[in-house]
């Protein structure tokens, strides 16, 4: 049995959503077919130049003329572009075009045939938590990156074709938490009871401690919790075991939580390592 308990801490403001940067309103939002693709392909070119760096975003799907020659489109009908030559090499690639089903483990598995992968990352939505079509996948050197994008890019994957580029920054890596015997748990639902986390744990084995984070100026839930465990094997059981686990609609996000003391040690030798790449280069 493990200890339940809700800790008040101070809330910080989240910046302003798409929908303000969009100046989305209820008498501006699409009502028709043609504004909803010009609202997409805002949508679309807000993601990739200021929400994740990524060289070009969205889902695609491949198109077929009527003489049998293949051209993927995206959503919008808009043709998809090759691999941008003039983007220069990076580590992490951009991988579009997922189903949402898509695992970090699928991934995994299919790009690891390339090299060394040092993390893989998926981006959700933050309302609903539901994966947004798209990955990104680090690998060890610029060559193995290079070799890559030039398999996979419009290769089949689960039923379609991937689209793989370069990101747009430099500087951007995959962060991955050592395995700890904490796990942190968020997109929870700010409906989410003790009950509901009650049922959650109750068949994960090695939970001792599961603390509700509360917002100490309203009282409110902020929508994660940490739960501790009898040690770091528990912990990687349990991660795998609620890994895609729903709570209202909500698909939760899992990760293993790292201390203050060691995601300080973290930052300084990553920033280390960036100082070692650039002298080196």
């Amino acid at each position: 049995m493990f200890a339940l308990r809700r800790l008040t801490t101070a809330a910080s403001r989240s910046p302003a959503g798409p929908s303000l940067v969009l100046g989305l309103t209820r008498a501006t939002r699409p009502h028709t077919l043609a504004e909803l693709r010009v609202f997409q392909q805002r949508w679309y070119s807000l993601e990739g130049s200021e929400g994740e760096g990524a060289a070009s975003g969205g889902d695609r799907i491949p198109v077929y003329r009527t003489g049998g020659e293949r051209q993927d489109r995206d959503q919008d009908g808009m043709a998809m572009q090759p691999p941008h030559k003039n983007l220069p090499p990076t580590k992490v690639i951009y991988v579009g075009n997922l189903k949402y089903e898509i695992t970090i483990k699928d991934l995994e598995e299919k790009f690891q045939e390339f090299g060394e992968i040092r993390g893989i990352r998926i981006p959700r939505t933050n309302d609903t938590g539901i994966p947004r079509g798209f990955a990104y996948v680090e690998f060890g050197t610029l060559a193995q990156a290079a070799e890559a994008i030039e398999a996979m890019h419009q290769a089949p994957f689960h039923g379609r074709r991937l689209n793989c580029q370069y990101v747009n920054r430099q500087d951007m890596r995959i962060k991955n938490n050592p395995e700890s015997k904490t796990l942190f748990i968020g997109n929870l639902s700010f409906n989410t009871t003790d009950d509901d986390l009650n049922e959650l744990f109750k068949d994960v084995v090695g939970c001792v401690d599961v603390r509700v984070a509360m917002d100490r100026r309203t009282g409110q839930p902020r929508g994660f919790v940490h739960a501790d465990f009898t040690d770091v094997a528990s912990a990687v059981k349990a991660r795998q075991q609620l890994e895609g686990t729903q709570l209202y609609g909500r698909q939760i996000r899992i990760d293993f939580s790292v201390p203050p003391e060691e995601r300080k040690e973290m930052w300084e030798n990553r920033q280390r390592e960036a100082g070692a790449e650039g002298s080196s280069s």
